[in-house]
């Protein structure tokens, strides 16, 4: 894991069942690893977690699916320590492909979350602020 520009690039996905938000117990170490990141970089005062599926399916499921999954990190995330104010959840469903969705290779990179940096502060704690970004 390591912090790229703007994103918190992880090496491994988040693994949930197939058509579920539920977190497999596999990646909580993984989630560990962003927590401590997190922790570890107080100017990161904003973490979108952005959800996206393949193209498999209806796409209002899909992103709904993504949503969901997103909102799933983010609660883990809160329940081990991140303040709140620090992540935003956000579902794309298949509309942002990294790969060719007509292999099962491809579909696989697709279903992912990232964790996008959209705000800095260097006030620390005290630039962790509730509500849009300015």
């Amino acid at each position: 894991m390591r912090i790229e520009g703007s994103q918190i690039v992880i090496l491994q996905q988040v693994q949930f069942p197939t058509g579920r938000a539920e977190i497999e117990p596999e990646s909580f170490e993984l989630l560990s690893e962003v927590a401590a990141v997190l922790e570890e970089h107080p100017e990161i005062a904003r973490v979108a977690v952005d959800g996206h599926t393949d193209n498999q399916g209806a796409d209002q499921a899909n992103l709904r699916l993504s949503q969901r999954r997103a909102l799933a990190v983010v609660a883990w995330l809160t329940a081990h320590g991140i303040d709140a104010r620090r992540l935003e959840a956000r579902g794309f469903g298949a509309r942002r492909p990294l790969a060719d969705n007509r292999t099962s290779e491809g579909r696989a990179r697709n279903r992912r979350v990232e964790f996008q940096i959209r705000k800095r502060t260097d006030e620390g704690a005290a630039g962790w602020k509730d509500g849009p970004l300015e």
